[in-house]
């Protein structure tokens, strides 16, 4: 339900205290409102209400200090440029009363003073005024995204990455030369706190993990479930958890429903109402429902009983190939083929214009999105962000495991902990 939260976002040891990103996934509306979820049916405490709240409103104050968009995009009506009837400026004025009476308790009971609050308050105050200074020069919008500094700090990290960390006028000059030289795809700096915004991205090679997998001798059954978070049976598990499992299947299937409208349907009311759910507010529907940045208006999909049944099915196929074919050479192109094989699209969707390509387009959407699940999952367990179950079948979970069990002790983290 929150693949993006791992041990790095909520135990105090192993928080990467320097990484906004990881405490704006934690205060999203993602978790808010899966903590609502799950609290109106007593799987959590019902007092989770309040810290939903307030992962909501943190969500929201970030999104109005981070605006990157001049239209509202999924729903997120505060990252979106200030202008002047935008809703940010109600928002500030509110998130000011509430910060001035927040405090932080210690660990003794005591209250305790800490920056975090009176930042908080101080930034908000200058964007206020930088919105009305802007005003006075006829500029009418701004988008907040773009007040910051992390070119710069990436620069300067850069440069720091080719000779020296603290480099006199000389040394800078020449590190300068060097960067440009190079094109400028020095690494970012360790732990730093802003974005990259030059370097060609962490790239990743799994030529020695596969390579020991050649030599690796385990009995594998087509009957054995391998993926993780997909291809457990509900037989094995709790109601409670078998509840969850099976609303984040239904709402893996509206996401990939909400993707084949943008891409190929067009908002076409044909393949919608053969592909869409009548009942919205179902069983099957609820985690979607709760999703919904506005109950008023419905911005998710809530796929059709055949729908869900065909995406899982894909999904459950694809996990247990995966393991095997994982270090072949084109294995999006062969499982794709291997899908169209097995599975049957006809009674899908007979819509005239897209019942020929509709097959084409949600294989394909699916088995990229189990090939970046897995490769995903492969890459937590080398960096230690995810721990292998006791009972793990999956040949490849396991020596990528053994690798990170070698390595750690070199103490080595971040990217640079990767597979090369």
């Amino acid at each position: 339900m929150l693949p993006r939260l791992s041990d790095n976002h909520v135990i105090p040891e192993k928080i990467f205290k320097m990484k906004v990103k990881c405490a704006a996934q934690v205060f999203s509306q993602r978790v808010s409102s899966t903590m609502n979820f799950l609290s109106s049916r007593n799987i959590i405490s019902p007092d989770a209400v309040d810290t939903a709240f307030l992962c909501q409103f943190f969500d929201n104050l970030f999104d109005s200090l981070n605006g990157s968009f001049d239209k509202i995009v999924d729903g997120k009506k505060y990252r979106t440029a200030v202008k002047k009837n935008s809703p940010h400026h109600e928002l500030w004025d509110q998130s000011l009363k509430i910060l001035s009476t927040m405090r932080f308790i210690d660990k003794n009971g005591k209250t305790t003073s800490v920056p975090t609050i009176r930042n908080w308050i101080s930034t908000i105050k200058s964007f206020q005024t930088l919105y009305k200074v802007l005003q006075s020069v006829n500029i009418r919008s701004f988008l907040p995204r773009h007040i910051n500094q992390d070119s710069l700090e990436n620069f300067f990290g850069a440069i720091r990455s080719v000779g020296s960390t603290n480099p006199n006028c000389n040394a800078f000059i020449m590190a300068y030369k060097t960067l440009v030289l190079n094109n400028l795809v020095s690494p970012q700096s360790p732990g730093a706190n802003c974005e990259e915004d030059f370097t060609e991205g962490s790239l990743s090679s799994f030529r020695n993990l596969f390579d020991k997998a050649k030599h690796f001798q385990t009995k594998t059954s087509t009957g054995i479930n391998t993926a993780a978070d997909f291809s457990e049976t509900t037989n094995q598990l709790s109601l409670t958890t078998a509840f969850v499992q099976g609303q984040t299947k239904t709402f893996i299937a509206g996401y990939i429903l909400k993707k084949l409208n943008k891409d190929l349907f067009k908002n076409c009311k044909y393949c919608l109402s053969l592909l869409c759910s009548t009942v919205s507010n179902d069983h099957d529907h609820q985690l979607i429902s709760a999703r919904e940045y506005k109950s008023s208006y419905q911005s998710l999909k809530y796929p059709s009983l055949s729908l869900k049944s065909v995406v899982h099915n894909i999904i459950s196929y694809v996990g247990k190939k995966m393991p095997v074919v994982c270090h072949h050479e084109h294995i999006f192109y062969n499982l794709c083929n291997d899908v169209h094989n097995i599975f049957n699209f006809d009674d899908i969707l007979n819509c005239p214009e897209h019942h020929k390509i509709f097959p084409i387009k949600i294989v394909e959407i699916v088995v990229k999105l189990m090939i970046n699940h897995y490769c995903t999952e492969i890459n937590r367990i080398l960096l230690g962000k995810k721990k292998v179950r006791p009972n793990e079948n999956d040949p490849i979970k396991k020596i990528a495991n053994a690798w990170h069990l070698k390595h750690s002790k070199r103490k080595v983290q971040g990217k640079f902990n990767l597979v090369t």
